[in-house]
């Protein structure tokens, strides 16, 4: 999880730095971004392609903008792309998400890379005599079971805000720190949706589900080593039926892993499980006495707003990957003739089953 309060320290001494930076500089001097970087690094010993200094001169641009102070030609750096660590805006994207919260999240700096989860594999101690080579099994049997492979997807953001908002908006100075916090939370819903529902990973144009495939596509598939199953439930049998359920997917997953798992699903069915609990306690269908559910005896319930209705995925937590590249690409320019301010973000992320015996992915029929 991330330290909030400590990140918000930070950027604000960053800030008070910037602003010192930029209060020294004479009025006639001409800015560039190499300039402004190379003050930030004399006074802080930290290089950076886009240091706090550069970040708080574009924003007071676009405030002059909105203020009619200056043109859209004046803008700094205009149309050029800054690589920024997606760390800072995939991290808080991240720890907003009822989903990508929960699972392991890595960032690269390969486009593609393939490799094995070799603390998966079960029973690794071996005794081999002095004088001879330990087999193949007694070296840790075949990984190749435990393969994964990332091979990373670009997908693209472009809002456009027009200089009428600008302009009707100019008096908050917090404008662009929202719109930005929007576009953040835009970026979250499209990345939780995508890594659980993508198809494919070859774009058709228009078709948002074909940018990547997301853990449903990939648990489902039938040439991995993953388990697939379907239940049913049968809603006349009450609590039991959800007793019995949650007591088949734990069963249904291998001993060696099924410790570790947590039941990740749509809130209907733990909505539908809480009023049965409620009714056993009470005889009576109260929604009020209605109880949140975060588990089942010893697993673990981890409600997620994009899972389809008739969907469940049980698997460690860590299994389930986002791997993205350590530059995002972002920038914002002024488009004199539409009169909007253009945002572009460019993102190159990847979904991967890092142990796929370790993950069971089910159907449910009679959910309702």
């Amino acid at each position: 999880m991330i330290d909030l309060k400590k990140r918000q320290e930070n950027n604000e001494r960053a800030y008070y730095v910037a602003d010192e930076i930029l209060r020294q500089i004479p009025k006639d001097q001409r800015i560039t971004r190499q300039s402004l970087n190379e003050l930030w690094k004399a006074r802080t010993g930290v290089e950076s392609d886009t240091s706090p200094v550069v970040m708080l001169y574009v924003a007071r641009q676009q405030a002059d903008l909105t203020k009619g102070m200056i043109s859209g030609e004046d803008l700094a750096f205009n149309n050029a792309l800054v690589p920024t660590t997606s760390s800072v805006v995939v991290d808080m994207m991240v720890d907003t998400s009822d989903f990508l919260s929960k699972i392991r999240t890595t960032y690269t700096d390969k486009v593609s890379e393939q490799g094995y989860d070799l603390d998966q594999i079960p029973r690794q101690l071996t005794q081999v005599p002095e004088g001879r080579e330990p087999t193949d099994d007694e070296r840790g049997g075949n990984p190749t079971q435990y393969q994964w492979k990332y091979d990373l997807k670009v997908a693209n953001f472009f809002p456009a805000i027009p200089l009428s908002t600008l302009r009707q908006h100019a008096a908050n100075p917090q404008l662009f720190t929202i719109l930005e916090s929007q576009f953040n939370k835009t970026i979250m819903n499209d990345f939780s949706d995508l890594a659980l529902n993508g198809t494919a990973d070859v774009y058709v144009p228009g078709n948002f589900l074909t940018l990547n495939r997301g853990f449903l596509s990939l648990a489902s598939d039938a040439a991995l080593s993953t388990i697939k199953k379907n239940y049913t439930i049968v809603p006349a049998d009450g609590l039991r039926a959800y007793a019995e359920l949650f007591k088949k997917i734990y069963m249904d997953m291998p001993q060696d892993f099924r410790a570790n798992c947590a039941l990740f699903c749509n809130e209907l069915l733990l909505i539908n499980y809480g009023v049965e609990l409620g009714m056993h306690v009470t005889g009576t269908p109260l929604y009020t006495v209605a109880q949140q559910v975060f588990g089942f005896q010893q697993m673990k319930f981890i409600p997620v707003r994009h899972m389809p209705v008739n969907k469940i995925l049980f698997t460690p937590t860590d299994n389930l990957w986002m791997v993205t590249h350590n530059i995002m690409k972002r920038s914002v320019a002024y488009h004199n003739t539409k009169r909007v301010l253009e945002y572009v973000f460019d993102f190159q992320t990847d979904f991967e089953i890092r142990t796929k015996q370790a993950c069971l992915v089910g159907t449910i029929t009679g959910l309702s």
